[in-house]
């Protein structure tokens, strides 16, 4: 994790787009692997899919509300990165348990990961970032942010 966070600094952060393209890519990935679980288990529902999509919408929303808050506030914009990935990481668990499901042969060691991961997410504990970490990345966000205005 040390090597990381001091890394941070030197790294150049994608464009703003891609923060909000990959996100909404994988959730569409999701809604389409759901749909092929239901059809392959004779299970569609309306309301469920329904259900799905507002949920993706509230996802993305929360990575929409990020933004406005961060450049409101004028914190780090890798912060909105940080919220994307996490929103990347939740969908990529969701559409391997879908493949999972359907049948789809997963490697043990991927299946393990995502478990691994899936319960440090969900209990917060294990692998999760301390905050003295997290105090490491917002300086380091800032540096970054710091470096990217002296450029322009």
């Amino acid at each position: 994790m040390e090597m990381v966070i001091s890394s941070l600094p030197r790294m150049k952060f994608v464009s703003e787009f891609i923060i909000y393209l990959v996100p909404l890519i994988f959730m569409i990935a999701d809604i389409v692997s759901g749909l092929a679980k239901a059809y392959v288990q004779k299970n569609i529902i309306s309301h469920k899919m329904r259900s799905g999509i507002i949920k993706k919408c509230g996802e993305m929303m929360i990575i929409v509300l990020t933004a406005v808050v961060v450049y409101s506030v004028q914190w780090p914009h890798q912060i909105i990165a940080i919220v994307s990935v996490y929103m990347i990481l939740m969908e990529i668990i969701s559409i391997m348990e879908n493949l999972d499901e359907i049948g789809v042969p997963i490697p043990k060691w991927i299946e393990k990961t995502i478990n691994n991961v899936a319960t440090d997410i969900d209990s917060g504990t294990s692998n999760a970032i301390s905050e003295d970490d997290m105090k490491r990345l917002v300086e380091a966000a800032r540096i970054i942010e710091e470096s990217n205005k002296k450029e322009e």
